[in-house]
């Protein structure tokens, strides 16, 4: 049986985010890219007010936006992301999942990002980051 190749693709474009006065709207896939620049500021226009967070530095499992803002930075500036990879996306009734391998300074991550419509934009309503010992 020969050597089969897959396909191999590498987005180096700007993550496509339309804003307007108070929304922010972003495709799920792109929110791959905000954490592979570890873009902490851009991932947080797209929280929910209220945000599910499971992380290794998460005490509990429900934050404010601006306590779950100030946990993401703590680990973005600890852990340095260079690279993040989506490995499955779902959608669900209203429902987005991204989910995806983050590459960090150390060590890669399981990231799995949650969004869901609020208002005409997506909000993301949890987000869990798991050490990968794959």
């Amino acid at each position: 049986m020969g050597l089969m190749l897959m396909p191999v693709c590498l987005l180096q474009a700007q993550p496509v985010v339309q804003q307007s006065a108070d929304t922010v709207r972003v495709t799920t896939p792109d929110v791959c890219l905000l954490f592979k620049k570890a873009d902490v500021k851009a991932v947080a226009k797209l929280f929910n007010p209220v945000i599910e967070l499971a992380m290794p530095e998460s005490s509990q499992p429900t934050y404010a936006r601006a306590q779950a803002e100030q946990i993401l930075k703590k680990f973005f500036d600890e852990k340095k992301p260079f690279n993040c990879v989506q490995t499955h996306r779902l959608t669900r009734d209203n429902d987005d999942c991204t989910v995806a391998r983050l590459y960090t300074e150390k060590g890669m991550f399981r990231l799995s990002v949650r969004m869901r419509p609020v208002e005409g934009a997506l909000r993301i309503y949890s987000i869990q980051i798991a050490e990968d010992n794959d």
